[in-house]
């Protein structure tokens, strides 16, 4: 080969290989700033949710502490019912704490995943059953307080039987929101969270 044709083929060749760095370059950055851009697409995701996970199980927590009493038996019985327990303190206990988990599960609610609203769904409806348990109750306490007799077919024992089985289940649903929000929390991002 004549010294023209090698010259031509080396120049051909370092232009090819020149080429070829500054593509691998440009990917490399370009998969560099989209590896970024998603961590923090993640971060921004997370932080939110940290916070609003967090205020869910600390007003869950503060309820199940507040109500433990009602739910507490031995093994797996129902306390007896003693309505005198109800009292108006319990009462805007019930009201304060169901404002509380209400308006933690909305804010849970938009922040997904799905997972986790689904078991603070469970939670909120717990919550619920709760608050709507002890206004029955109180309005009993009341009544025979005031010494009056229940009205015949007013099942209260039963009314107590679910005040009691709604505080065990917060129990359950507080762990089990705990272990969905961490591994929403953990997850990579990698698919729609």
């Amino acid at each position: 080969m004549d010294a023209g044709i090698a010259a031509v083929c080396g120049a051909l060749a370092g232009s090819v290989a020149t080429i070829g760095a500054a593509l691998a370059t440009g990917w490399s950055q370009r998969e560099g700033a989209r590896i970024a851009a998603r961590a923090e697409h993640v971060r921004q995701r997370r932080e939110p949710r940290y916070a609003t996970y967090k205020e869910l199980i600390a007003a869950t927590d503060e309820m199940r502490t507040t109500f433990r009493p009602f739910g507490q038996g031995g093994l797996g019985e129902i306390p007896p019912m003693n309505l005198s327990l109800v009292t108006s303190d319990v009462l805007n206990a019930a009201n304060e704490h169901g404002e509380r988990v209400k308006r933690a599960w909305l804010d849970t609610q938009l922040a997904g995943p799905r997972q986790v609203s689904v078991v603070a769904t469970h939670i909120q409806d717990c919550a619920t059953t709760i608050r709507a348990m002890v206004i029955s109750l109180r309005a009993a306490n009341e009544l025979v307080s005031g010494g009056h007799q229940l009205p015949p077919g007013s099942h209260m024992e039963e009314l107590w039987r679910l005040l009691s089985v709604a505080v065990r289940d917060l129990s359950k649903l507080l762990g089990d929101f705990t272990r969905a929000a961490q591994s929403a929390l953990d997850h990579n991002g990698a698919e729609d969270a």
